[in-house]
């Protein structure tokens, strides 16, 4: 049960329900040095739950089951070992979602795509190691881009929901030794990206004026939050026995 008005407290919700179907192959070429995988997916939810907020009722609120939502799309990823010492990652994925059935009470429109359905994302990476007399020398870097979706299945056009990452770069060189010791020089989202990781809606007018009636804490409550910008530094470590 899910249901903050004492009248409904007692009128359980069911279970949302998901089937899902996938066929892929993974092979392996020109001597194992190139992997090639590829896989395709159909998903469907039904029986969703959604969570209604009634106004004017001090912030009860009911859960409510009804309608379905689908994502299907594929998947690839391709590994090329260069050399011993040197390999090269690239990945893709395609989905599409959409919805129907939802009540117009969850005030989101026909159609609507679950949260995280991102179209398309990118990914390459690329890393290299080399054996030395004492260790092992290593670099590392990663590159990732993701059209724009919806964090939460809501009205896609709320913008505090919505994210998109136009082109992150992280990247970590360093030397380990074999007596256990090791330095690391890293660095994360060196493009400094600003991509929204999740976003608020405590909308406090369902709860009393005197929340609402402060402009600085009600304009927080459902602002973005962000990944973190621009990040380096060097790690120490040591590994004991």
């Amino acid at each position: 049960m899910a249901q903050s008005d004492p009248s409904l407290i007692d009128k359980a919700v069911d279970p949302e329900t998901v089937e899902s179907f996938e066929l892929g192959a993974k092979t392996r070429l020109f001597n194992d040095r190139i992997q090639l995988n590829v896989a395709v997916f159909d998903t469907t939810y039904e029986n969703l739950q959604f969570f209604v907020n009634s106004i004017g009722t001090g912030g009860a609120s009911a859960t409510t089951n009804a309608g379905q939502a689908t994502v299907e799309g594929i998947e690839i990823e391709f590994a090329w070992a260069i050399s011993e010492d040197l390999t090269f990652n690239l990945g893709y994925s395609h989905q599409k979602g959409e919805s129907s059935g939802i009540p117009a009470e969850a005030e989101i429109p026909e159609g609507t795509p679950p949260q995280g359905t991102v179209p398309n994302t990118y990914l390459a990476a690329l890393d290299y190691s080399t054996t030395l007399s004492n260790g092992e020398f290593y670099i590392h870097l990663d590159y990732l881009k993701k059209d724009e979706y919806s964090l939460e299945f809501i009205d896609n056009s709320i913008p505090q929901f919505r994210s998109e990452v136009n082109g992150q770069l992280n990247a970590n060189f360093g030397y380990k030794s074999v007596d256990g010791w090791g330095v690391q020089a890293w660095g994360k989202n060196l493009t400094d990206e600003l991509t929204v990781l999740y976003g608020q809606d405590f909308w406090f007018s369902l709860y009393g004026p005197s929340l609402s009636s402060n402009p600085d804490l009600f304009n927080s409550s459902f602002g973005p939050r962000y990944t973190e910008p621009r990040t380096y530094g060097i790690t120490l470590s040591y590994e004991f026995d």
